[in-house]
């Protein structure tokens, strides 16, 4: 991320909790950084929303992200192809 990128969402990020408790700031540090991972760009629609649904939120996209790095480890391993057949892949 770019510098400046970086102090924007800092700048936002403080916004968005000022006055709120550090535990809903990392709720949303939390879920904007995965959702960054999972989908590419980050949620930064936060409003109306509670902290519990942030963090729920954010622990969705966490699992997004722990599927695609287990998809990404299979499509690497070139004996993946051994787990989906029926004797094992046995030769």
């Amino acid at each position: 991320m770019k510098n400046t990128s970086r102090n924007e969402f800092c700048d936002q990020l403080r916004r968005a909790t000022k006055g709120q408790s550090t535990r809903r700031a990392e709720a949303i540090s939390f879920c904007s950084d995965f959702s960054k991972d999972a989908q590419g760009f980050r949620f930064r629609d936060f409003d109306g929303m509670t902290t519990e649904a942030i963090e729920e939120l954010g622990n969705k996209f966490a699992d997004e992200v722990a599927r695609q790095l287990e998809d990404e480890r299979e499509a690497n391993d070139p004996d993946a192809w051994r787990n989906y057949c029926d004797d094992g892949g046995t030769v």
